[in-house]
């Protein structure tokens, strides 16, 4: 099997695949994050897989490339392992997590997409086999239950006794992640603190990585209540290009909902540059930061919107750190 897996390694160039840059397309539309670690010191992966457009890669004929793509996150996996290896904590294996939300049949109704998805979990059983720590779907529509049937006998018994599928109960899911992996590593969205945790890039190496942020202490953050239906906002003037914006918030009981904008005031629709629908500030603090690219009015906005009749008390704080001159 290792001379297998050797052969396989060298006739796909595997070697150079670090330093091999995916189309555009694969990098846009396919994305994913690398999010921290567990508490056990495994790397931690997620993949928003039901808005990834898969049908787009039989149509514009790039099988090939996504297979190649799908290679690369597995081996940059197995490098942030061996780098993590250096450190303290020695790991051997990495989480997968699998966000379904927004898929549909569209994504695999066709004999080529599910022939594609069958070839890519051949390669990673025969090549990748028992790195898999745990993989988690999350946001599972039923629709999902069908594909996964179809692939379920291309599994190992190993990989099927790591896989755990959840369905659209947040709060289900959101425990069971902060169980296995602190909220600090973590995005927002997936009931973490992370509320900027941006998708991977290979230029991105293997260093930068979450960390625990240094939290503002409660009497030095803003107290505020927002009633249901209405959402708080919080105007930075932000006067040279590259400035760093940073905020720190926390809700009391409930959580909220967490967005960053720049004003354009009319002449076109704001841009949305952060955007957490429910962050659970009630469990763990929030924290982020933006490097912001041109000078703007630019705005924090707490969201209990979708809040018929709660309101919120939340507290907040916020910093420029400004570019050397």
């Amino acid at each position: 099997m290792l001379r297998k897996h050797l052969l396989w390694r060298k006739a796909n160039s595997v070697e150079r695949l670090l330093s091999w840059e995916a189309p555009q397309v694969l990098r846009k539309e396919f994305p994913f994050y690398i999010s921290g670690f567990d508490k056990e010191g495994s790397p931690v992966f997620i993949a928003p897989i039901g808005k990834w457009d898969i049908p787009k890669i039989v149509e514009l004929k790039i099988k090939g490339e996504y297979q190649r793509y799908i290679d690369q996150v597995l081996e940059t996996a197995m490098m942030l392992i061996k780098h993590r290896s250096k450190s303290n904590k020695s790991p051997t294996q990495f989480i997968g997590i699998a966000d379904l939300e927004g898929l549909t049949y569209r994504q695999f109704a066709s004999k080529e997409i599910i022939e594609l998805s069958i070839e890519a979990l051949k390669r990673v059983e025969a090549n990748y086999p028992e790195v898999l720590k745990g993989g988690y779907g999350i946001n599972a529509p039923k629709i999902f239950t069908v594909f996964y049937a179809l692939l379920k006998p291309f599994f190992s018994e190993y990989t099927q006794s790591k896989i755990r599928l959840f369905g659209s109960n947040s709060d289900e899911w959101r425990n069971f992640l902060r169980s296995h992996i602190s909220p600090d590593q973590l995005p927002s969205q997936y009931g973490g603190s992370n509320t900027t945790c941006k998708t991977y890039d290979q230029k991105d190496g293997f260093e930068n990585f979450p960390t625990c942020p240094d939290l503002v202490p409660d009497e030095e953050m803003i107290p505020v209540t927002v009633e249901a239906g209405d959402q708080h906002e919080v105007e930075v003037d932000v006067r040279k290009a590259q400035t760093i914006l940073k905020w720190t918030f926390k809700s009391i009981d409930y959580d909220i909902g967490f967005y960053v904008v720049l004003k354009n005031f009319g002449k076109e629709p704001d841009e949305e540059l952060v955007s957490v629908k429910r962050a659970d500030a009630h469990l763990s603090t929030q924290h982020g930061s933006i490097v912001c690219e041109t000078p703007g009015k630019y705005c924090l906005i707490f969201s209990n919107s979708y809040s018929r009749v709660r309101q919120k008390d939340f507290l907040y704080s916020f910093d420029l750190l400004h570019p050397p001159k």
